[in-house]
C-alpha cells in the first residue's frame, strides 16, 4: 500500500529521488511512474535483485547498506521504517539526508519511537518530537505520532505495537539557525 504522504509529497517536488531501505520496491516503483528519477538503495541482495528484475527505465536499484551509500543531490528522500536498524548511526544518517537534499526538497521520514512493545531499547528509536526537533529550520509539512502494528510478533501471538513519527518537510530556501 503507497503511504498517504508519499503520494503527498509526489504533488509538491519533481526530478531525482532516493528510496532508503527499498525492501520490495512499492514506493520506489510508485515513485518512477510519476516520473522521478529513482535511486533505490537495499542491503538485502535477493530484495535489490528483485526490484532490478522489474525493468522499470527511471529505476537504479543499487544493493548496499545506507551507512556505506555516498549521497548525491536529491528532490525528494524516502527513508520509511529504516533508521531503527541503524542502530547508533540514525542520527548520522538523517544528517546524511538532509544535507543530500536540494534546495525546496522534500523528506518523508517515518520511524519508531522509543515507546511500544520493542523489549530491546537501541540508539536506533526516537524520543517523542526528537525528529521533529532535527528538522528544525525546515517547513515542516506534515508531523504526527501514532501507534502502529510491527511486523514482529509478541509471546501473545500478536503483533508488536510502536509508536512511530511520520514526517514531511521541505528544506527551506534559507535554514534558520
Amino acid at each position: 500500500m503507497i503511504k498517504p504522504l508519499l503520494i503527498k509529497a509526489t504533488k509538491l517536488t519533481k526530478g531525482d529521488a532516493l528510496d532508503i531501505g527499498a525492501f520490495y520496491g512499492f514506493d520506489a516503483l510508485f515513485l518512477a511512474s510519476k516520473g522521478f528519477k529513482v535511486t533505490a538503495v537495499e542491503k538485502d541482495k535477493l530484495l535489490a535483485e528483485q526490484i532490478c528484475s522489474m525493468e522499470e527505465d527511471n529505476l537504479k536499484v543499487i544493493n548496499k547498506d545506507i551507512v556505506d551509500f555516498k549521497f548525491d543531490q536529491y528532490n525528494l528522500i524516502n527513508c520509511s521504517f529504516v533508521l531503527h536498524f541503524l542502530r547508533g548511526k540514525a542520527r548520522n544518517t538523517i544528517d546524511k539526508i538532509k544535507h543530500s537534499t536540494k534546495l525546496n526538497g522534500i523528506n518523508l521520514i517515518i520511524t519508531f519511537l522509543d515507546v511500544g512493545d520493542f523489549e530491546n531499547k537501541h540508539e536506533g528509536l526516537f524520543a517523542r518530537n526528537e525528529l521533529k526537533g532535527l528538522y528544525a529550520g525546515w517547513e515542516i509539512l506534515n508531523y504526527f505520532e501514532e501507534e502502529v502494528k510491527t511486523k514482529e510478533l509478541n509471546t501473545g501471538g500478536s503483533f508488536k505495537k510502536q509508536m512511530a513519527a511520520f514526517l514531511l518537510a521541505r528544506k527551506a530556501r534559507k535554514i534558520r539557525k
